[in-house]
């Protein structure tokens, strides 16, 4: 069964689109999706590594907690921006099921309006405040700052390109008209 926001998802990011930006944006999720498992895989190997050790030779690592933050400020923060690559986004869809096809195309596109406007904030502010970053890091692995925050960066600044590009093909699209 279709989702009720098929429609307007294809009209923004149509299957039969192989330019070279969805190629790229293509290769960009794939590969950050390949960085989310590598994280995830990495937390878990970590998570249980302190419990072992803890509960069997009364040791505890310290750096684990800064380490499974680290990891889990990049999984999100990168999912960001592949998950709207791939329109993978979650919604609900309670209200929009029971609207009309423009109602629903209208909320898609103030949504990603809304995506967009919280991207450039967050993209703003961090370029903003990034110098103040200087030689900080963290207190226990002492990863500086500026990498421990890349992702806060990267996942909102790829997530406007996206979302730019969507509304691109969008309006490409003829602003919603079927394409039969």
């Amino acid at each position: 069964m279709r989702s009720v926001d098929d429609e307007a998802r294809e009209r923004a990011l149509p299957p039969d689109d192989h330019s070279i930006v969805q190629r790229w944006f293509e290769a960009l999720a794939t590969t950050i999706g390949v960085v989310q498992g590598i994280a995830l895989c990495a937390i878990v190997l970590l998570i249980l590594l302190t419990i072992v050790l803890r509960n069997f030779f009364d040791v505890g690592l310290v750096w684990v907690f800064e380490a499974a933050g680290f990891l889990m400020v990049t999984l999100v923060f990168l999912g960001i921006p592949k998950n709207l690559v791939r329109n993978e986004d979650i919604t609900v869809d309670f209200v929009t099921s029971r609207l009309g096809r423009h109602a629903r195309t209208g909320l898609w596109l103030l949504g990603r309006f809304i995506i967009l406007g919280v991207s450039v904030v967050f993209v703003t502010y961090l370029i903003e405040h990034s110098a103040r970053f200087g030689r900080l890091a963290t207190p226990t692995l002492e990863i500086p700052h500026r990498l421990f925050y890349f992702s806060v960066l990267a996942g909102p600044l790829l997530a406007v390109f996206v979302t730019c590009w969507h509304l691109l093909l969008f309006l490409r699209k003829g602003h919603g008209r079927d394409r039969t």
